[in-house]
């Protein structure tokens, strides 16, 4: 199996993925998080946070003045 490999972001930028439905890419890359945890905000009101990510300020600022 061949995977995608091609994964272009800025960290700490809210970016819409698809119609409510933001990624934010923490700044961690490693073995298990490719490029960095990508924390998804489903939802254009009241909505969901899939994988709040790691406890980088920068990370946190980000997903709250998206939120």
């Amino acid at each position: 199996m061949k995977f995608d490999r091609v994964h272009e972001f800025n960290y700490a930028v809210a970016e819409a993925v698809a119609p409510g439905l933001v990624r934010v890419t923490a700044r961690n890359p490693g073995a298990l998080t490719f490029h960095g945890t990508g924390t998804y905000l489903v939802g254009d009101d009241l909505g969901a946070m899939i994988d709040p990510g790691p406890r980088l300020q920068e990370h946190f600022d980000t997903l709250i003045e998206t939120a």
